[in-house]
């Protein structure tokens, strides 16, 4: 049996539904997998998020060919990165 792995957006009040996205064909240990991934679900829920709340901030949602500078805001997210693990890695030693 195959399965797929897809999103669906409702209405939480009536059955209209605004779109069926798949996103990949599944066999079934893949589907098994992908059913017993909490972990997963909660990343891709904080990555939908993400999305939601950035293209609400800047008015658009980040595409290839939009002009962003992709590599300079990565390289900046990085930064950002770096100083909070050193932040915890120092809290750890020092506590």
């Amino acid at each position: 049996m195959s399965y797929k792995l897809s999103i669906r957006i409702t209405s939480e009040e009536d059955s209209h539904h605004y779109g069926d996205w798949t996103l990949l064909s599944l066999t079934d240990e893949e589907a098994r997998i992908v059913k017993d991934s909490a972990l997963t679900r909660d990343v891709t829920r904080s990555l939908w998020r993400k999305q939601i709340d950035g293209a609400k901030e800047h008015g658009h949602v980040m595409n290839a060919g939009d002009h962003v500078d992709a590599i300079q805001n990565a390289f900046e997210e990085a930064l950002d990165l770096s100083q909070y693990l050193m932040k915890e890695l120092q809290e750890r030693d020092s506590g």
